[in-house]
């Protein structure tokens, strides 16, 4: 069995940060094409990528292009246009998202 990373990876956006969430990676990664099992086998790699690093926290854009590496090293250019897409529709969805802590 896979250990589990007990630490968060936060992403840090701005004035905020948020903890990754490998769910959410994967529904958006299905988005570019892959099915549910292909894009949870991406978004479990790209987590265990970011508990790799020696930081807990990732800006944004440093998380968009660890996305865009893992993808294109494993699906192709094809996906990598397709995520790259998906990633300006998120950027549009965070600008209009406030987070109250």
């Amino acid at each position: 069995m896979t250990e589990v990373p007990t630490e968060r990876v936060i992403v840090v956006r701005s004035d905020y940060g948020l903890p990754y969430s490998k769910g959410l990676m994967a529904q958006s990664i299905m988005a570019a094409g892959p099915p549910p099992d292909r894009a949870h086998a991406l978004a479990a790699r790209i987590e265990r990528s970011l508990h790799e690093r020696e930081d807990n926290e990732i800006d944004v854009e440093d998380l968009r292009e660890l996305v865009e590496e893992v993808l294109l090293e494993s699906e192709g250019e094809r996906l990598r246009l397709l995520a790259e897409n998906e990633t300006q529709h998120v950027r549009s969805l965070a600008e209009h998202r406030t987070v109250d802590f």
